[in-house]
């Protein structure tokens, strides 16, 4: 398939304009545009949107992060130490403090980060500069805001009262909001327009194992998949109550077979793996639930942020950490490293649970059952540009 049949079927124009539309096609939304470190274009970076802009890609993911002014900054931690070297929080920052500061891309050293990174090109921006600048670069694009926490709140009550609403979808979690009363009193709290839902494109996050804390604050029974399935109709049913303009159920979905968990006898790992099994019946249930109009159901796909090699020749897999920016290895128990391993592109979600749209950092490797197009498996769940090379390889 030609890049530009690519982009014309799996990246439409307009996205956030066409929630009303069936969608023929499984949509792309690439995740932080498709960063690539080895080639210095950075996570949330301009030069890393235009090179995805010139692969036709029109719609894209991005981080947001709200200052002590409730300014908007496009970061994707809690703090801006990883992404440029500065240390504190962005609760506590200025906007002053932070925009325009050059955004590093860090290297490893005995499995953390070596003290400096290279500089990429890029610059940290406030909101406003990046969506002037990302419109000029695709101007038919939709780009997804990442809100974390209660950041959602500040940045929902802001794009409602913004032209900017048309062409973006906002992201949120159930980390820190747990119901559609709770996520309704925290944006009327902030300086609002009063026909937001009308104007607000909201997407909910919902990760499998956010199920099993739902429940323990909705004081409900967490054990079964019959338990966490429940858990997710209350909360659907708590954010449709309160009217909330759902656009789209985005999931992480590994598609697991417990026949292949080795260590179900151990409470955790059995938990996580009803709570997968779980969540693809909350999407089947989703899609014929009449609480939202056009509900898209969309699907995360990564396992890792960066792998750094072992003194055994293996690797150790890490995430960030959202508040400080630090490397997290993978949980030891193996039916959770292969809850993990499933996450990536390609994995199972595909297949699981047919999605609408797919945010990924490789979207070559996805499986277009749409069009009769095979995943990409030949690497499995491993991502090789974010295999990083040591300073003690390098040496």
């Amino acid at each position: 398939m030609s890049g530009e049949l690519f982009a014309f079927l799996h990246s439409m124009e307009n996205l956030a304009q066409r929630g009303h539309e069936q969608w023929e096609h499984l949509q792309v939304i690439t995740h932080r545009f498709n960063y690539f470190p080895g080639q210095l274009l950075p996570e949330n970076g301009l030069s890393t949107l235009r090179a995805a802009a010139e692969r036709g890609l029109r719609n894209h993911e991005f981080d947001i992060v709200v200052t002590r002014e409730n300014g908007a900054i496009v970061d994707h931690d809690f703090s801006p130490l990883r992404t440029t070297g500065i240390k504190g929080s962005y609760r506590k920052l200025l906007q002053k403090d932070i925009a325009g500061k050059p955004i590093l891309v860090r290297q490893f050293r005995h499995n953390d980060f070596a003290p400096t990174g290279t500089h990429s090109g890029d610059t940290v921006m406030t909101f406003d500069d990046f969506f002037e600048q990302a419109r000029k670069i695709v101007p038919t694009g939709t780009f997804m805001a990442d809100c974390r926490n209660d950041d959602i709140a500040d940045f929902a009550a802001r794009i409602s009262k913004s032209s900017q609403h048309d062409n973006i979808l906002l992201m949120f979690y159930t980390f820190t909001i747990s119901s559609g009363p709770e996520l309704v009193e925290k944006i009327e709290k902030k300086e609002h327009y009063s026909g937001w839902r009308k104007r607000v494109k909201l997407v909910l996050n919902l990760y499998p194992s956010e199920l099993i804390t739902l429940a323990v604050r909705y004081h409900m029974p967490a054990n079964t998949v019959a338990d966490f399935v429940e858990v997710g109709k209350v909360l659907l049913m708590s954010l449709a109550n309160e009217g909330v303009p759902l656009f789209a159920l985005l999931v992480m979905c590994s598609g697991v077979d417990p026949l292949e968990i080795k260590d179900m006898h151990i409470d955790e790992v059995r938990r996580a793996v009803n709570a997968e099994l779980a969540i693809v019946e909350v999407v089947k249930w989703a899609r014929t639930y009449g609480g939202f109009e056009n509900l898209k159901i969309g699907t995360g796909t990564r396992a890792y942020d960066v792998s750094l090699p072992l003194p055994d020749g293996t690797r150790e897999f890490y995430t960030y950490d959202l508040k400080t920016g630090d490397l997290v290895p993978w949980p030891a128990l193996a039916g959770l490293r292969m809850i993990k391993q499933l996450y990536a592109t390609p994995g199972r979600a595909e297949e699981a649970i047919k999605p609408d749209f797919i945010c990924t950092d490789v979207p070559e490797r996805a499986h277009f059952h749409c069009c009769g197009v095979a995943a990409d498996a030949s690497n499995g769940f491993e991502h090789p540009r974010f295999d990083a090379v040591t300073k003690e390889e390098a040496a």
